[in-house]
């Protein structure tokens, strides 16, 4: 059944049973132990249910507090002075050398009208 010299408690060449390798033997050790802190850890949905905490987290609910909250008129404080100066902020960027290179390096085939458009810009007939 099985091919000369290889058995399955044998390796090729060597007359002795297979030496598991410790890194095995590690690995699975480790997997048992992983699997049996998971099975002991798990809770069953019945006592899962049991230590739940009440709905509403057990706050302390009032209707009467909630009820005076919404009665109470919302207001916005206002009383900033609109003489404030307003900062404005301006970026400018000079587009010429870009549509420069863009005219010089872009495929014509695909930007035709672009790079018409941009020598049209750059000549000055708008």
């Amino acid at each position: 059944m099985w091919s000369e010299g290889f058995s399955p408690r044998c390796r090729a060449g060597s007359s002795g049973p297979a030496k598991t390798p410790l890194i095995d033997v590690l690995a699975s050790v480790t997997t048992a132990a992983l699997a049996l802190a998971a099975l002991l850890t798990c809770q069953s949905p019945a006592s899962a249910a049991r230590d739940r905490p009440p709905p509403g987290g057990g706050l302390p609910v009032s209707l009467e507090r909630i009820r005076t909250t919404l009665e109470r008129p919302q207001a916005l404080d206002v009383d900033v002075p609109l003489s404030l100066p307003v900062v404005r902020f301006e970026i400018t960027v000079e587009a010429r050398p870009y549509m420069l290179q863009f005219v010089q390096t872009a495929p014509p085939a695909f930007y035709a009208r672009d790079i018409e458009r941009f020598r049209r810009y750059l000549s000055g007939s708008r």
